[in-house]
């Protein structure tokens, strides 16, 4: 027997039902109830067995009624606790007629050591780390395997795919009276480090490994683990060797591949070499090629001299084989629509290569069709019938139509803290309506996006009329409740770091429910730094007066200290309306800010006109308003679609300002995908404030400033505009006008971006003051780094290409920003 894989088990139920059956014939015949009158334990081997154990196991007990079924469930229940290899029991008459039991049972072996070899790259302590089975514990296979799992997958997390780990059990007596003489050969002393050594020795090796086909007779074992680790290989890149039809890159974008060029990851793995593939594959069969197929080679470089990592550059040999046409297109089981209606809808033809991509649309808008009548029972599906002979394939729309119905009531679950009419109004179906599955999936993406709930489900059942079916949907709470730190810096700003307190699902009224389930929203937030201090609180409806008209309100209090130039304290409020219009992409929003401004501690450097009307104390009350249409396909980093912004202020010491003043803003943003990922940003704003009567002229916090991130970088940040004479500090303007053209590409993933640009801008004194010959130039490049942990990196160095104010230099600058929330 070879104890490196297996562990005797000697089990005799064919002896152990004869003396049963043969017994229990006999107690039959003599038709009276045999009892038990003596349990004994006895142990088998060598190996130590507590008797407590045994008995705490065995239901019977002395004096209990013997039968068959009552010792045949002791014995399984006792091989059912793993602590046994042997359970054997004799029955024996007594002279009083009752009978005895001896169970002779054999304890599996203890596990006495562990010892690892050949773990260099993952550390013994570490792997033990992971195991279940423990030392001076009784021996069980079950748990080693669990243990051995564990460390295959440990390696595979670092990248040491194909590790060996073989195991071997071996008497502990027998192997330490080995390991002893032979430490004292070699004269080690340290019995951890010893061992490993004694491993690499042949002799001891040679000798060590006659003890695996000899018995356990300590009962006690030391387990060696014997692991061979792998090498591991860095991706140094990937090629698509005969591919003519799609590009590496245009590839990842639909059918992700685990292969990866960072230096943190993209270890070779030969289950995803297989995963990936497959998604070549995948793509070339939703692109006609049926016919397609691939193979995996490695190349295998030396290690590189900065990461000093082994490489292989992995290429996927292609044979894409002909692209299927369309020969034949057929409709099957349409009633509600004729043949003409549905290829109306359908987005490729007869002759044109066959794509998965035209096939989802195509059912999608067939669907569509059907959903907007009632079709709740609607069944879609295609199937495809390729031809090798002539590279042709018929394409079948199989339809299962059902029964148009509407639905009759729709019941709310799950929604302990949320408020009934909160969800409802996400509904865009309503009770005695067609049952659009169509919108039912669309309200269903709305109450996610909404971030109160874990999970939502809908669903469809049925009700005595096939013309009514009800609608259920079931959500799962949330936590809504946030407590976030937050920290920003900048080259134009110090360093902020603060706290903020959110809840999402706020109810102002609901004091009884913990202010939690109005779908209101609620925020705090506090932020510190070396020359500023902000405090804010936000509270927003959504839904006022149960109408799609989201209410603002927002308070504040703030100060900074000017680049030291003066102080700024404000404290104010502000609130807005905001409706979405019946346009596509379109919102407006009307609302009034009041806010009380203090300007201090202007620096003396100052002329004297500046000091005297910018010190002080002001109050601004405004009336705001805006029209905003926004199609962008992401808020941080997108890559199609546009944002355009036109806001106006209007103030007046009629309603308590400080002047009589008016501003409007203009600001457009439009994305376009180039150069296969990479994206191209135009960007253009233009501003104005104007005094339209009243002897107090726009505040400097009413101007404009330029330069800088968010502007026209290449200059220091607000360094563009009007200068105060004496000093020649900035002291803004009231004309604005900026545009930037900008470049962004994907370096790594997405995480890691690299751009350049060119902006240009200016700010002068004068209101309506444009001009498009005067304007300051900056053209540079930079990085985006957009970090798992919620921050975002953004690093930019430009320089002047041409300035139109003398206070202007040409020296180049270097801006960054950061932003993070955790």
């Amino acid at each position: 027997m070879n104890h490196q894989v297996t562990f005797s088990r000697s089990i005799l139920p064919t002896l152990l039902v004869c003396l049963c059956v043969g017994f229990c014939d006999t107690v039959a015949a003599a038709e009276k109830i045999i009892k038990i009158g003596k349990i004994v334990i006895q142990p088998r081997g060598t190996y130590e067995v507590r008797e407590d154990l045994v008995r705490s196991q065995i239901k019977y007990q002395e004096g209990d009624k013997f039968t068959q079924q009552g010792l045949a469930r002791d014995i399984k229940r006792l091989y059912e606790c793993q602590y046994f290899a042997d359970i054997q029991v004799d029955v024996f008459p007594m002279a009083t007629g009752d009978v005895r039991l001896v169970y002779m049972v054999q304890a599996k072996v203890r596990l006495q050591k562990i010892v690892f070899y050949g773990c260099d790259q993952i550390s013994a302590k570490k792997l033990k780390k992971e195991m279940v089975l423990e030392e001076r514990e009784v021996f069980q296979e079950g748990k080693l395997s669990t243990d051995l799992a564990a460390f295959h997958k440990k390696y595979e997390e670092k990248g040491y795919y194909g590790t060996r780990i073989r195991y071997y059990l071996v008497d502990s007596i027998r192997f330490a009276k080995l390991a002893q003489t032979h430490r004292e050969k070699l004269s080690l002393i340290d019995e951890e480090e010893s061992t490993q050594l004694l491993l690499d020795n042949p002799e001891f090796f040679g000798e060590f490994k006659t003890l695996l086909d000899q018995p356990f007779d300590s009962g006690k074992v030391h387990l060696v683990l014997w692991i061979e680790e792998n090498k591991r290989y860095l991706i140094r890149g990937v090629n698509l060797v005969g591919a003519e039809s799609i590009s590496l890159r245009k590839l990842k974008k639909t059918h992700p591949l685990h292969t990866s060029y960072a230096f943190f990851s993209g270890y070779v793995s030969n289950e995803q070499l297989k995963q990936d593939a497959d998604q070549i594959r995948k793509w070339y069969w939703d692109n006609g090629h049926f016919d397609a197929d691939l193979k995996a080679v490695s190349k295998e470089f030396g290690k590189t001299s900065i990461l000093r990592r082994r490489q292989v550059e992995i290429d996927f040999v292609i044979d894409e084989g002909p692209a299927y046409e369309i020969s034949t297109i057929n409709f099957i089981g349409n009633e509600r629509f004729t043949r003409e209606e549905l290829e109306r809808l359908i987005k490729f033809e007869v002759g044109q290569v066959y794509s998965k991509k035209r096939e989802k649309l195509s059912l999608e808008r067939m669907r569509k069709k059907y959903f907007r009548l009632g079709y709740l029972d609607l069944n879609m599906t295609t199937q495809l019938d390729p031809d090798p002979d002539t590279n042709t394939v018929i394409v079948n729309f199989n339809i299962n139509e059902g029964q148009p119905a509407s639905i009759r009531d729709i019941y709310i679950s799950g929604n302990d803290i949320t408020k009934d009419n909160v969800i409802r109004r996400e509904l865009s179906v309503k009770p005695g309506e067609p049952g659009d599955r169509g919108e039912i999936d669309s309200s269903k993406n709305r109450l996610k996006g909404l971030g109160y709930f874990e999970s939502v489900e809908t669903m469809i059942t049925d009700t005595q009329d096939k013309e009514w079916k009800d609608l259920h949907v079931r959500v799962q709470e949330g936590r809504t409740a946030q407590i976030a730190a937050t920290a920003s810096i900048s080259d134009a700003d110090s360093a902020l770091f603060g706290v903020e307190l959110r809840q999402s699902n706020f109810d102002i009224f609901g004091w009884d429910n913990g202010f939690r389930g109005g779908g209101q929203r609620i925020r705090a937030a506090a932020n510190v730094g070396d020359s500023q201090n902000n405090y804010s609180l936000s509270f927003t409806e959504p839904w006022l007066f149960n109408r799609r008209l989201r209410y603002d309100l927002d308070a504040w209090r703030r100060f900074s200290g000017v680049y030291g130039s003066y102080d700024k304290k404000s404290t104010g409020e502000q609130m807005k309306l905001t409706k979405k219009l019946p346009f596509r992409f379109w919102r407006a929003y009307f609302g009034h800010k009041y806010e009380e401004i203090k300007i201090s501690d202007v620096d003396v450097d100052f002329s004297p006109e500046f000091i005297a009307h910018e010190e002080g104390i002001s109050r601004v009350s405004a009336f705001l308003g805006g029209l905003i249409r926004d199609s962008r396909n992401d808020s941080i980093f997108p890559s199609s679609g546009s944002r355009v912004q036109f806001t106006g202020e209007y103030q007046s010491d009629a309603i308590g300002s400080y002047t009589d003043l008016y501003k409007l803003n203009l600001r457009a943003d439009k994305y376009f995908p180039i150069f296969k990922d990479s994206v191209i940003r135009f960007s253009g704003r233009a501003g104005q404030v104007n005094q339209f009567h009243g002897e107090t002229d726009a505040r400097i916090f009413d101007r404009y400033y330029a330069g800088g991130i968010g502007s026209v970088r290449g200059f220091k940040s607000r360094d563009i505009g009007p200068v105060d004479p004496m000093n020649g500090e900035p002291i803004a303007g009231k004309s604005i006008m900026v545009y930037s053209t900008e470049v962004l590409k994907p370096l790594f993933e997405e995480m890691l971006y690299g751009a350049v640009w060119v902006d240009a801008g200016n700010v002068w004194a004068g209101s309506w003051d444009w001009k498009f010959d005067d304007l300051n130039v900056g053209a540079g490049f930079g990085i985006r780094i957009r970090m798992p942990i919620g921050a975002t990196l953004s690093l930019d160095y430009g320089w002047p290409l041409a300035t139109q104010q003398e206070h202007l230099d040409g020296d180049p600058e270097f801006h960054f920003n950061l932003g993070y929330s955790f």
